[in-house]
């Protein structure tokens, strides 16, 4: 109650939840997402930040090196199985 009373930045977050926006704002509103959409964190609500999953580069440079080495292999045999079937 006491933020909401002389707290400026707290007043201001749950206007804008309301859908009020101040003199020099422009507001946009999106059709279709409800009226009463609430934010998922109230303000000043810490939120850990998940370490992002990712592929290691070593890992991504050997899976094209031995994608393009099998390549090379393939194309190597069949030329050489080519020869042996069509000689000159």
């Amino acid at each position: 109650m006491n933020s909401l009373l002389y707290d400026k930045d707290t007043l201001a977050v749950y206007a804008r939840e309301q859908g009020y926006a101040s003199s020099r704002e422009k507001f946009m509103r999106i059709v279709g997402l409800g009226v009463n959409q609430k934010n998922k964190t109230n303000p000043g609500k810490v939120i850990a930040v998940a370490e992002p999953q990712y592929t290691p580069d070593r890992t991504i440079i050997m899976i094209a090196f031995c994608s393009g080495a099998s390549i090379f292999l393939c194309m190597v045999v069949f030329d050489i199985l080519k020869l042996f079937r069509d000689p000159l």
